[in-house]
């Protein structure tokens, strides 16, 4: 109802903000933006999480067990 009945508002435009610091040009900050940086760091995290677990399951044994009744 409201949309045939109602009144319609005026659309203001919404206000853009201002920066209060421009970015840094010096420093590690603009290191921080380069992508192969984070790259080399998730390929170090991957294989410090993954590696023991490869480590110990590579190669694989694929030789089966005996059975050993006792």
């Amino acid at each position: 109802m409201t949309v045939w009945f109602g009144k319609s508002k005026e659309v203001r435009d919404i206000p853009f903000t201002e920066t209060v610091q421009p970015p840094g040009l010096h420093g590690w900050q603009p290191a921080m933006d380069r992508l192969s940086y984070w790259i080399a760091l998730s390929f170090a995290l991957i294989a410090v999480i993954y590696g023991p677990f490869l480590v110990s399951h590579l190669p694989p044994r694929l030789v089966a067990q005996p059975f050993q009744g006792f």
